[in-house]
């Protein structure tokens, strides 16, 4: 516990990298071609997400379709971006095997690509547009932010727009949904450490705290902001050494230990921070600066030199 303190303490600017984003929002780390290490990067004000390596060259970048005509603007894009009826605004990415699920806000659904093979365009969608409220049926989604997936292979989706959480299977078909009446405004889930492995954390950015919940839906416990947490909005989510959750905020990140309720320390250099994405082993973090729409790679303590190093001697090529 003192060791990840003092990193999350010591924590530094490398790089800042993709200055050609607009509106950016959430970030998920990835293995590209099976072996390099990658971010990828919702570019939410240009509908496309971009997955860069580790020295910041963009390797893919994955257009979302249109669908309709008759969509709405999402309601909170990031920096008061401004989003055209029926144009995609990419929003919570989540990366397994050789897959991308993609969280369409404005288009009110998910998009399944394979990052190996861009070209051939993307291999499942599913959810689809409902309508704000308690009435919005099952299975249908009003701007969907944050998606995790869990161990079993279901998808977790912030249906936002309803207050709620919609739990799909591997195949896209609805399993069931919680949250409503709890939730407001949901941002981003994510699947809790080992000791927790069913259980889903999830951001009540309009209560200011984070939820967690069983895989069933029930409510266990929440982490509240208070004067030793002063966590305001909580946007992004991140799992990251054992049970400790990192967690964006407007204006800063915060780490928690969920198996202690126990706030670990903030992250210097984090300030309006959208999204992020943990490199555990390399200790490293991706920070999505919205206002300033970059990528800030952050090294925590020593071991991120060496590791980030060594991951950019690999980077592919694009």
């Amino acid at each position: 516990v003192d060791d990840v303190k003092a990193e999350i303490s010591t924590a530094a600017v490398h790089s800042e990298v993709g200055h050609e984003l607009q509106s950016p929002s959430c970030a998920c780390r990835v293995r590209y071609q099976g072996r390099y290490e990658a971010f990828a990067v919702s570019d939410t004000g240009a509908g496309v997400v971009r997955l860069f390596s580790m020295k910041g060259v963009v390797l893919e970048n994955i257009r979302l379709p249109v669908r309709s005509q008759d969509s709405e603007p999402p309601h909170a894009l990031p920096f008061g971006a401004r989003d055209a009826p029926g144009r995609p605004a990419p929003w919570g990415i989540v990366f397994y095997d050789h897959y991308l699920a993609i969280v369409d806000s404005n288009q009110h659904n998910v998009s399944v690509w394979n990052i190996d093979n861009v070209k051939g365009g993307e291999v499942q969608t599913f959810g689809r547009p409902g309508q704000s409220g308690f009435t919005s049926q099952n299975g249908t989604l009003w701007h969907p932010k944050g998606i995790c997936r869990t161990v079993n292979g279901h998808l977790v989706v912030c249906d936002s727009g309803n207050h709620r959480i919609q739990v799909y299977s591997p195949a896209g078909s609805f399993v069931r949904k919680f949250g409503y009446g709890v939730l407001r405004d949901p941002s981003d889930c994510e699947m809790v450490s080992e000791t927790l492995s069913s259980n889903i954390a999830v951001s009540d950015t309009g209560h200011d705290r984070i939820q967690v919940f069983s895989f069933e839906g029930d409510a266990l416990f929440r982490v509240a902001r208070s004067a030793t947490l002063p966590m305001r909005r909580p946007q992004c989510l991140a799992r990251c050494w054992k049970s400790f959750l990192a967690i964006a905020c407007d204006d800063t990140v915060q780490v928690v230990d969920l198996e202690d309720n126990a706030p670990m320390g903030t992250l210097r250099n984090a300030t309006t921070v959208r999204g992020l994405a943990i490199f555990e082993h390399m200790g490293l973090v991706a920070l999505v600066n919205y206002k300033s729409e970059v990528v800030q790679l952050l090294k925590l303590g020593s071991r991120g030199s060496s590791a980030l190093a060594a991951a950019e001697v690999e980077a592919p090529e694009p």
